[in-house]
């Protein structure tokens, strides 16, 4: 097998000039932490990793080897951002469009505020998903204090990480 490199943007890549199964590849980026913004859900076969969490919601539907990610903003959007009205609608949607099976898979909620927490996990169980962790530990306590929480998870480990900083 030939291979061969090529220079982008300063990055070496190698690839082979014969016809090969990529999973080494494949495998190779399943590590790679992918950054979901607020509003998004993204997918990935590695950690996930979410930042700026105040009063929204991190909601996380693991499939085993890989999962799902929802920055879920707490009031619905014009714009058609992710909101913990209809994140796991959409989320399944996704996870559809992507032939994962919602039978099996376990949810992360790590809600905003109580009310979320209450909403999301009532629509998980609707759809016979098994909320694995459920919480409101990172969000604010009180409407005085403010709250940043940056949300990680990795599949591969089943490590959840979320990281608080306080302005009270």
């Amino acid at each position: 097998m030939k291979t061969a490199l090529k220079m982008f943007l300063g990055i070496a890549i190698f690839y082979s000039t014969s016809n090969y199964d990529n999973s080494r590849l494949v495998s190779m980026q399943q590590d790679k932490m992918m950054a979901v913004g607020p509003g998004e859900i993204c997918y990935n076969r590695g950690p996930l990793e979410s930042m700026g969490f105040i009063d929204c919601s991190a909601v996380i539907l693991d499939f085993g080897n890989s999962a799902l990610m929802a920055h879920a903003y707490k009031n619905p959007s014009k714009y058609n951002f992710v909101s913990t009205d209809d994140v796991v609608d959409k989320m399944l949607d996704e996870a559809n469009k992507k032939n994962l099976k919602a039978d099996g898979c376990e949810a992360i909620v790590d809600a905003g505020c109580d009310e979320a927490l209450v909403k999301i996990t009532k629509e998980l169980r609707k759809h016979g998903i098994k909320v694995r962790i459920a919480d409101t530990r990172g969000a604010p306590r009180d409407e005085f204090s403010i709250r940043y929480r940056d949300v990680r998870y990795d599949p591969l480990t089943e490590r959840v990480t979320i990281d608080s900083l306080s302005s009270n």
